[in-house]
């Protein structure tokens, strides 16, 4: 999880999860051998998701999930894309978007 509170998968973190119930056999094999996906996390410069929130709800040390519901439930009220949607699906995702784990897991440079 990056410092967004966001999966860092093979495939970056932009994107949306639900669940997902099953008693298939999944195997063994981890998609991920690293221990840390956040680079922040790993130690190296970053703090990207940190400069793209425009409401500073994402910080040095996690996120601060009122400011950033706040945010969430204006963009409902006032975005013109988002009205008559459902409560659960109204979203920023300014974190998320030109970071360096978007869509895939970052390097250290």
């Amino acid at each position: 999880m990056g410092i967004n509170a966001q999966l860092i998968t093979p495939s970056g973190c932009a994107g949306r999860l639900g669940s997902l119930v099953t008693d298939a056999d999944l195997g063994n094999s981890p998609l991920v051998q690293a221990t840390e996906l956040c680079l922040h996390k790993r130690g190296a410069k970053c703090l990207a998701c940190v400069k793209r929130c425009p409401v500073k709800a994402v910080t040095e040390t996690g996120i601060q999930r009122r400011r950033c519901w706040q945010r969430l439930n204006a963009n409902q009220i006032h975005g013109e894309q988002l009205r008559g949607f459902a409560a659960s699906t109204h979203v920023c995702g300014k974190c998320q978007v030109l970071v360096p784990c978007i869509l895939k897991i970052p390097k250290a440079g």
